[in-house]
């Protein structure tokens, strides 16, 4: 009887984990899949790409959101830095991003692996300013919850919050963001 209870708590346990595997490897799929929509919406919206490159970059993207931390600790910082360098572009015209598997391959100091330091400056100024670029984690909530609840109800919500709050460029970006997602 004790060794068939406790193969049973075995066989419960390994589920569990099993389980826990299979949800963090979902998650793990829906914020690259996010990640790259936004990543493609922001800085290379409108070209054309081989499925094989989308492919290597939603790879380079899976292991930035299994690094350490957590998943949706570092979905929502990767967002961020895709919002670095869209700002990093916009302040300087005569820069370009190259395509996606190089922008995002972690070797490549001056593409995605070189906003960490950007990203660390905004940490820092958080410090004292805890409201310093809201809207950039309010931009990451809005895409979560349209990719979760793909309702029109979701969409104006948030379209009339970034309208509401003056932003246009957040605006932009997450109206091209749901166009995308709907396309």
């Amino acid at each position: 009887m004790h060794t068939a209870t406790a193969q049973q708590n075995n066989a419960t346990n390994l589920y569990a984990v099993l389980g826990g595997i299979h949800h963090q490897s979902g998650m793990v799929q829906q914020k690259t899949n996010t990640i790259w929509l936004f990543a493609y919406t922001a800085l290379w919206n409108g070209q054309t790409f081989s499925a094989q490159e989308i492919t290597t970059a939603k790879e380079y993207i899976a292991n930035v959101l299994m690094q350490a931390g957590s998943i949706q600790t570092n979905y929502e910082q990767t967002i961020q830095r895709i919002l670095l360098t869209r700002n990093y572009l916009n302040n300087h015209p005569q820069k370009f991003v190259p395509q996606p598997s190089e922008w995002l391959n972690p070797q490549n100091t001056n593409g995605f692996a070189g906003t960490n330091e950007w990203y660390k400056k905004i940490v820092q100024k958080r410090k004292a300013l805890p409201l310093y670029k809201y809207q950039w984690q309010l931009l990451t909530k809005a895409m979560d919850e349209l990719i979760n609840n793909p309702a029109a109800l979701t969409f104006h919500y948030w379209r009339t919050h970034f309208a509401e709050s003056g932003n246009h460029t957040l605006l932009n970006l997450f109206l091209s963001f749901a166009a995308n997602a709907s396309f």
